[in-house]
């Protein structure tokens, strides 16, 4: 990716909480070399409110259960998760998710609260039904593209938006203490 192309945010959506990891595990035994595979996240919204989301998001490895030790008192890591959940919106929900997120990631302990609130949950909720899943690349237009390809005859739907460059900038700073995950060149 050069340093003028923005990165893409990437959206397929699934039947069922398996639905992503079985298409993506498929897409991954199909081509395992695949650039995308490397910058791939799952994302779960299960019919009990939880939100889990695991995997690669530009480059930094992010694991996040809204109703697990994750997410709690570390309000830090409530923001990352936030900026990362906000860009299922696009960037003009991203600062929203990146205050939302350090909100809430102060205010929810494991399953003390029934249904999480907040414009993060919100956000993911509004693209991704309850019962349901997604496989989220965060990346450039070519490895979006290719996600797109590889999935969307087996996907519900499909998203596809460039971030801006001020959108951008905030998420990089917000993963910057995320594990950096490890990339196949």
């Amino acid at each position: 990716m050069t340093i003028e192309e923005n990165l893409h945010v990437g959206l397929a959506t699934f039947s069922g909480i398996g639905g992503a990891e079985r298409a993506f595990a498929d897409a991954r035994d199909w081509d395992p070399a695949a650039d995308w595979i490397d910058d791939a996240a799952l994302v779960e919204v299960h019919r009990d409110a939880r939100i889990v989301l695991r995997g690669t998001i530009a480059g930094h490895y992010v694991d996040v259960d809204d109703q697990g030790d994750v997410i709690g008192p570390d309000t830090g890591r409530g923001a990352v998760v936030g900026a990362v959940l906000g860009l299922l919106l696009g960037p003009s929900a991203f600062a929203v998710g990146l205050v939302g997120g350090a909100s809430v990631g102060g205010a929810v302990e494991a399953r003390r609260h029934a249904e999480p609130a907040g414009p993060v949950f919100s956000a993911i909720r509004a693209h991704v039904p309850a019962g349901s899943s997604a496989v989220v690349v965060v990346s450039s237009a070519a490895r979006v593209g290719a996600m797109a390809q590889a999935l969307e005859s087996v996907a519900e739907s499909f998203d596809d938006h460039a971030l801006s460059p001020a959108a951008e900038a905030e998420l990089r700073s917000a993963l910057a203490n995320a594990p950096s995950s490890r990339r196949r060149d």
